[in-house]
Formats: structure tokens, C-alpha cells, sequence
């Protein structure tokens, strides 16, 4: 059993790269809403879904002590069930289903293919049944202070659920916020019932009693860190000898305790994630990085038309499109090049996403500008050298390299890339080898028809 008690390492500063809240929509057409922040292996957080207000609760999630640390190693997923929150609330009646394909909703337009399940509460009972359902789309998976949904469904609480809401909500926000964190139940409460309603909660913890969670536990055969307390929780919602017996019954599961009585997510929480994420990261997943350059093209022959005054404007405007489409697509925005930018992304997808993305945005902007701004973007693949929020290294040449090859409005790729993101939707012309300048062999390189793939 780890020990999580240890003092916490100094942070050092870091640049949180987070995306603005953005939508997946359904199989069925419902709109579900999420945003991520950090960089490196992603992980869907599944949290209980009186605890999903983006737009409230992100902000307190920020603020944790430790969390800008794990930003540097993990990039996490934070989304809406239908519903609750952001997401669309008038959804008729919801299944055990939708929770499934409305993973794969986010999971697809996130541009993740593989992806650590980060549970909290009953919402254990969500991370269970997808990880059984789609087993290839999971790495591995954390149930946190798992709990048993019958106790919310029966007895006193349920019977105050139906009676008073808003009791209802400030007793479970005294038991999240327990003694650690009792000066943040009110907040907590507030949160919840700006999440949802008393008739969607009860909807969905109606969902999860009639999964039988024992039968699941010996389907799950990834990788599981089960989480709990030390300390009992005011009204004993989740126990030690509960968790131990979640982890005695799954196949690769192990178990670990974090000091005091909270439920809510805290800085032990984060760390323990964190370590566990990284832990499990094959070498390949920690590595390989996507590299894009952009470069705006005849940037000096405009300053020197207009004049540096003159030129400021239409610099600044380059930057602010390209950098606000940057954190939309979830890219480390790694330097800023005078005339360019130098990024780097976990996702090809997402990589040629924002390429597409940025040509748009600039041929929009061009057909009312007085002094159009044409870019030329090279992405690569490989395993850059990081260093002091840098990157270098053969696969951060060749990216450049490549962006120098391409034209105004033109975005060039290697054939790494294009493997990468083969079947995905994206529509190639092969350019053929080009010699790169410092390179000995020749490299093959396709522009991306992002007209078409637009």
C-alpha cells in the first residue's frame, strides 16, 4: 500500500494549458460540454454529476495545491453527463447506454484514442461500465472513494432527497467537504445545485442501482488504483474495508490510502493520480510529442512596406488568432517566433484539428482585412529532447524544416504524421522526398487538403 503522507515537492511554475469550454454531440444529438487542461497522457475525469458545473467548478479545481505539477505530466478531461451542468438539460429519459456512447462522444472530438478513467463516488459505477464496454479505449483507471449507490436510494436519505432538496444538498456537501474542509460546504452546495436538479440526481442514481456492480469488477482487467481515506466520512459513505474489497475483486487492481475524512478532490488526490498516470505511462507515451511550426509568410517584406507602426497591428492580430486557437486544440504553446509559433501537441489529430482550424480562421480574417496574413504550418512526430519549457532534438528540426517547404496557406506533414491519423478523415496529396536542410536522407512529406477536409 503506497504512502501518501509524504510532504508535497515545491512547485515550480508552470503555464496551465486549458482549452475554453467546448461541445461533443451525441449519437442522438445532445450537446455535451467539457474542457482540459495540461499536456501529456490524458485522463476523462468522471466525477458525480452534481459536481459538474464547468464554469463553477473548474476555477476551485485550478486553485489546488499541486495540480499546475500534474499539468506538466497529464493532460485531464473534465466534461458534463447529459443533463447536468453545461450540458444539453432537456434530454427525455437517459440510459446506462448513453453514459457509454456519450464518452465515446468526447473521447472522439478530444481526439483521444486511449485514455486513464478517473472516477469519483458512484460515478465509479460510469468508469466500470465503460472500461468493460471498451476495453481498447482504456489504459487504466482510479476509483476514488467509490461509494454504493443503494445508500443514497434508501433509507433517510432518500427520504430527504424527496422531501427537501436543499437540505438534501447541504448535508452531502458537509459529508464531501468532511472536518478537512468544512469552511467550503457552503460553496459546495451551491455548486451542486447549479448542477442539476432534484429529478435528473434522482434519475441518475436510479441508473446506477440497477447495475450489479460485483459482476463488473471481474470484467475490469486494466491497471486500477483504488483510493480511500483514512479516516471514516460523516455518514460513513465509503469505508476501507469497502475499497479493499473493490480492489480484492478486480484482476489488476491495487489499493492505496490518502490522509484525512474529505471526499472532496484535494492536493493528495492530485498527487496520487498524477504518480499513478505516470507510472503507467508506457515509454512511447511519454515521449513521442506532435511538433507544429507555423510561419508567417512575407512578414518582413510587410514591415518594411509599412513600417513598424503600421506592421503592429496585423503582428498582434497573427498572434491573438493563432494563440487563442492554440489553447482551443489543447497544444503546449512551447515559444513564440517573432513571425511564427512553435507547439507541440499529444495528438496528431488534434495537431492537424488546429492546422485546419488556423487556415480557416486566417481566410476568414483576410476577407475583410486591409493587409491579408497568409500562414505556412510543417507538423512532425517524434521524441523531442524537453528542456527548461523547451523542446529540440532531430523531430523538432524536421518540423521546421518542413514548415519552410510550404507556401501561404499550405500545411505540410511528414509521413509519420499522416500514419498517425490514418482513417481519421484527413485527405493527403503525397509531395514526394524533399531534401531538408542538416538532413542526410531525404524525407517524404503530403500537404494536407484542408479545403476538402474542412
Amino acid at each position: 500500500m503506497r504512502d501518501m503522507t509524504q510532504p508535497d515537492r515545491p512547485l515550480r511554475p508552470f503555464r496551465i494549458t486549458r482549452t475554453p469550454i467546448r461541445y461533443a454531440r451525441s449519437t442522438d444529438g445532445v450537446n455535451l460540454a467539457y474542457l482540459s487542461a495540461g499536456r501529456g497522457r490524458p485522463g476523462l475525469i468522471l466525477g458525480d454529476p452534481l459536481f459538474t458545473h464547468l464554469e463553477q467548478y473548474w476555477p476551485s479545481f485550478d486553485s489546488i495545491p499541486g495540480v499546475d505539477d500534474a499539468y506538466e505530466k497529464v493532460r485531464l478531461l473534465y466534461y458534463s453527463p447529459r443533463g447536468f451542468g453545461l450540458s444539453d438539460r432537456e434530454v427525455g429519459e437517459t440510459t446506462i447506454e448513453h453514459r457509454i456512447t456519450d464518452i465515446d462522444a468526447i473521447l472522439d472530438h478530444a481526439g483521444i484514442e486511449k485514455v486513464t478513467l478517473l472516477s469519483a463516488g458512484a460515478a465509479g459505477v460510469t468508469a466500470l461500465l465503460y472500461a468493460a464496454a471498451r476495453p481498447e479505449r482504456v489504459s487504466d483507471m482510479v476509483l476514488y472513494m467509490f461509494w454504493n449507490t443503494q445508500m443514497a436510494t434508501s433509507g433517510g436519505l432518500a427520504q430527504l432527497l424527496e422531501e427537501n432538496w436543499d437540505l438534501y444538498t447541504v448535508l452531502i456537501a458537509q459529508i464531501t467537504a468532511g472536518r478537512m474542509y468544512a469552511d467550503q460546504g457552503r460553496s459546495i452546495a451551491e455548486l451542486m445545485q447549479a448542477s442539476g436538479t432534484r429529478d435528473t440526481y434522482r434519475a441518475w442514481l436510479g441508473e446506477n442501482a440497477t447495475v450489479d456492480v460485483r459482476a463488473l469488477l471481474p470484467q475490469v482487467t486494466v491497471p486500477t488504483l483504488v483510493l480511500a481515506r483514512e479516516q471514516k466520512l460523516i455518514g460513513d459513505i465509503s469505508s476501507i474495508e469497502g475499497a479493499r474489497r473493490i480492489a480484492g475483486s478486480m484482476p489488476n487492481a491495487s489499493m492505496a490510502l490518502l490522509p484525512g475524512d474529505a471526499y472532496i478532490i484535494d492536493e493528495h488526490v492530485i498527487r496520487a493520480v498524477s504518480e499513478f498516470m505516470t507510472e503507467q505511462a508506457e515509454p512511447s507515451e511519454q515521449a513521442i510529442r506532435i511538433i507544429l511550426f507555423t510561419d508567417f509568410q512575407g512578414h518582413l517584406k510587410m514591415m518594411q512596406a509599412l513600417g513598424d507602426d503600421d506592421s503592429l497591428p496585423i503582428l498582434r492580430e497573427h498572434e491573438r488568432i493563432t494563440r487563442r486557437l492554440l489553447r482551443e486544440y489543447g497544444a503546449d504553446e512551447v515559444k513564440a517566433l517573432g513571425d511564427g509559433f512553435m507547439a507541440s501537441f499529444a495528438s496528431a489529430q488534434r495537431a492537424l484539428e488546429c492546422s485546419v482550424a488556423m487556415q480557416l480562421a486566417f481566410e476568414e480574417h483576410n476577407l475583410t482585412a486591409d493587409h491579408p496574413i497568409h500562414i505556412r504550418i510543417g507538423v512532425n512526430a517524434g521524441e523531442p529532447i524537453a528542456e527548461d519549457d523547451d523542446l529540440f532534438g532531430t523531430a523538432v528540426i524536421a518540423a521546421s524544416r518542413i514548415a519552410s517547404q510550404a507556401s501561404g496557406g499550405e500545411i505540410l506533414t511528414s509521413l509519420v504524421v499522416r500514419e498517425l491519423v490514418a482513417g481519421k478523415g484527413f485527405l493527403f496529396a503525397d509531395r514526394g522526398e524533399t531534401q531538408l536542410r542538416g538532413f542526410e536522407d531525404p524525407v517524404r512529406m503530403f500537404q494536407l487538403r484542408w479545403r476538402d477536409a474542412s
